[in-house]
């Protein structure tokens, strides 16, 4: 999963540069050390759950097969999957294609609000801290974006996260009916019931571990973001070096990125 999740957005990174190109607004977020200024919370929601939303559709049948996987019997004479290709081949035979995105509303519905909210909670404690952008510390951003990934998953996401498994678990080819707790039918059904049988705080059951995992990896990918925002910079020939922000002499700072971009293409005839 976190290999395809790895080759997706690789073969997505030259189609980005060439939209940072193209498009004057993505250029301007990339020459902005003060982006928050730039962009309101709506601009960052929509920022930050695009990509996950694209990205989750296309690897969302591993997704699912790994959570059969999982609930399966650890008995391999009594599982039913014998590896990925079987698991894949018998899915699709016995449950149809459509099977293998059992789950993908929920998915949807919870990726907008922490991709968005994880976004979203990050630049409010970047901007909240009176700190200059070359100032910040690796460890800063690192604990910044675990903050932010676990406020967004706590308050926004995990239920959706908790049906998507149920749904993605229960099958009536498989014994006990996946292993499942509740009987149901669709999300709405998959909601109701476990808050029926389970309580509302069923709905967030296993927050910790998921929050050992999702907050590290959280922290790494805001880390890796500022530092790729310091090298575009830098490539550009605006700062001085690509591990801070510390711009260079013959940089003119009269005029923000926005109004920088209109006049430039101003000059060039174009009209925006």
């Amino acid at each position: 999963m976190r290999s395809s999740m790895f080759h997706l957005n690789e073969m997505c990174f030259d189609n980005e540069k060439k939209l940072f190109e193209i498009l004057p607004n993505f250029q301007a977020v990339l020459d902005d050390a003060h982006m928050p200024s730039n962009l309101n919370a709506k601009s960052w929601m929509v920022a930050g759950s695009g990509g996950n939303l694209i990205a989750a559709l296309l690897v969302y049948p591993a997704d699912m097969l790994k959570t059969r996987l999982i609930v399966q019997n650890v008995n391999p004479s009594l599982s039913n999957y014998h590896g990925i290709i079987h698991g894949f081949r018998k899915i699709w035979k016995m449950e149809g294609f459509v099977a293998l995105y059992k789950g993908l509303l929920p998915t949807f519905l919870g990726v907008i609000p922490f991709a968005g909210g994880s976004f979203l909670a990050y630049e409010i404690l970047d901007s909240s801290i009176a700190m200059s952008p070359s100032d910040l510390t690796p460890m800063y951003m690192f604990v910044s974006g675990c903050l932010a990934a676990a406020v967004a998953k706590v308050t926004l996401s995990f239920p959706f996260d908790t049906i998507r498994k149920k749904m993605q678990a229960q099958s009536k080819t498989l014994p006990n009916n996946g292993g499942v707790d509740v009987q149901f039918k669709g999300m709405t059904g998959a909601l109701v019931q476990t808050v029926k049988v389970n309580g509302i705080t069923g709905l967030w059951r296993g927050l910790s571990a998921n929050l050992l995992k999702i907050a590290p990896n959280a922290g790494i990918m805001f880390l890796s973001f500022e530092y790729s925002k310091r090298i575009f910079l830098f490539y550009n020939g605006f700062t001085e070096s690509p591990f801070s922000h510390v711009p260079k002499l013959y940089v003119d700072q009269s005029m923000s990125p926005n109004e920088l971009r209109h006049h430039a293409m101003k000059k060039k005839g174009y009209n925006r």
